[in-house]
Parts: structure tokens; C-alpha cells; sequence
């Protein structure tokens, strides 16, 4: 007998669960999609009180939860909120969180596609180009926060290593160093919003390459680089030997070779002092 009832509270128990479940799915997509002409179910499963209808409280499910991806968004992508203009904005955010409803149960992870919902979205969004590569360049900036980072060389390990060994060191960077090319100079831009200071929207095309990275306080920094450092740097983050890559950015560079042997050494003493690599080994 009491196994019979301990089965037959467990199914209860089952379709419970399952009859929550289904609440749960329904209220998300209701909310997700805004979807008011759902309003007999609406009448059905939200019941009314005093001061406001079944329909009257889900308006405010809905509002909060544009609301809360509008902060989110517009936080997370402030050089563009900057240049847009907070309307124009929200109207942008609220088409995305329409079309992309978070799936991800970590909310950083949200705005990771809205780069590419800017590129091709019907609506009419101004100096389209270089907007993109701006949120671009915000949402590498907060992928940043998420990564696993490994602990970096000492700042002296390259030191050690004899000239003679140079040719077959490789240098391993850090996973949270990466490289980037931009047709706009969205960085110029992004560290004038963050100074408060005035700045206009470029209208034409200037190339920028940055070098960006997490140090141990988890702060992310930007770093532009002049083409024959990016090269020399991109290389060596292939996996190039040090040897191999010193040849062959002298080789492809314009800059003369004792000028770039001196600089060399000053991007070294950089990248040391900025810990961007983890790994060093002579093979």
C-alpha cells in the first residue's frame, strides 16, 4: 500500500512539474513576443486584481523585460548608444530582443550577435558601416570579462633565453590577447565617448589595428599598433618561431631594418610589461 501511494504521488508530483513547465514555456514566449492577442489565454492564466486587468499586469512583464535588455544593451554598447541617440537605440534593441530572444542563461552573453543584427536589419540605421565596427569592437571588448585567461609570463622570461635560441623560441599568447583590423577609427571614437569628450562620427575610412587584452586585474585594454608590429605580433600568435617571424616582417616591412630592430625591442619590452603571453619554448 504504501508503495502504491508513494507511485501515485510521484506522478502527481511529474505532472505538476509538467504542468509548470508548460506555464513557463507559454509566459516566456508570450512575454518574449509580446504577444497581446494571446488574450484569452492571457484572461486564463493571469488573474486580475483590484487596480489592474490580467491584460493590464502582463503589460508589465513586458515592459520590464524590455527594459532590462535596453540597460543591458545600451551599457554594453555605449559608443553606439552615444552615436545613435538613446531612441533610436531602444528602437534598434527592441527589434533585436524580437528577433533574438536570450537563450543563454547567463545574460552577459546576450549581445553577442547584435553586431550582426546591425549589419543587416531593415531598419534605416545611419553610418551603418562604421556602427558595426563599433559594436564590434564593444562586444570583443565584453567577451573579454568571460574568457579563461592563463597566467602570463614573467615579465623577464624572454631574458633568459640565449640570442642563439631566439630562432626556435615560440611564444604562446595569452587566450584572452587577441588582434583586429578595422576600415573606421572606431577606437579614436570609443576613447572619446569614455572621456566625456565631444566627438563627431568619421565620415570616411581610416584603418586601425588594435591589440587587445585582459591583464591581471581584469581590465581590458586597447593598444594600436603600426602595421609592422601588428605583423610581427600576428605572426607570432600563428605559432611562427621568433626567428622566422623577425625575417619575415623585415622582409615584408617598408621600415628600415636597423629602425626595426630598434623598435623590436621596444614592442618586446611592451608586450613583456603587459604579460600578453603565457608560454615560452625553444624547440
Amino acid at each position: 500500500m504504501a508503495a502504491t501511494e508513494s507511485l501515485a504521488s510521484s506522478r502527481m508530483i511529474a505532472e505538476d512539474q509538467r504542468e509548470i513547465d508548460a506555464l513557463y514555456q507559454w509566459m516566456l514566449r508570450t512575454i518574449q513576443h509580446e504577444s497581446r492577442d494571446e488574450a484569452d489565454a492571457i484572461e486564463r492564466e493571469i488573474k486580475p486584481n483590484a487596480r489592474m486587468s490580467a491584460m493590464q499586469r502582463m503589460e508589465v512583464y513586458f515592459d520590464d523585460y524590455i527594459a532590462r535588455f535596453r540597460g543591458i544593451l545600451r551599457e554594453d554598447f555605449s559608443a553606439v548608444t552615444h552615436a545613435l541617440g538613446r531612441p533610436a537605440m531602444n528602437e534598434l534593441i527592441d527589434a533585436y530582443v524580437r528577433a533574438e530572444p536570450s537563450r543563454h542563461p547567463n545574460i552577459n552573453f546576450y549581445g553577442s550577435t547584435f553586431p550582426d543584427f546591425l549589419r543587416e536589419t531593415k531598419i534605416d540605421v545611419p553610418h551603418r558601416a562604421f556602427l558595426v565596427e563599433l559594436a564590434q569592437l564593444q562586444g570583443i571588448i565584453t567577451s573579454k570579462f568571460l574568457l579563461h585567461d592563463d597566467a602570463a609570463l614573467p615579465a623577464d622570461a624572454l631574458q633568459s633565453v640565449a640570442p642563439e635560441q631566439w630562432e626556435n623560441c615560440v611564444l604562446t599568447p595569452r587566450p584572452s590577447l587577441s588582434l583586429h583590423r578595422f576600415a573606421y577609427p572606431v577606437n579614436a571614437y570609443l576613447r572619446a565617448v569614455d572621456r566625456e569628450e565631444d566627438v563627431e562620427i568619421p565620415e570616411a575610412e581610416s584603418e586601425a589595428r588594435l591589440q587587445i587584452f585582459r591583464d591581471d586585474k581584469l581590465k581590458v585594454w586597447r593598444v594600436e599598433l603600426n602595421p609592422t608590429r601588428f605583423d610581427l605580433l600576428s605572426r607570432l600568435q600563428s605559432g611562427t618561431p621568433l626567428g622566422i617571424a623577425l625575417m619575415e616582417c623585415v622582409e615584408a616591412s617598408d621600415m628600415p631594418a636597423d629602425e626595426f630592430m630598434s623598435s623590436m625591442q621596444s614592442w618586446f619590452a611592451d608586450w613583456s610589461s603587459d604579460g600578453i603571453f603565457s608560454a615560452l619554448e625553444v624547440r
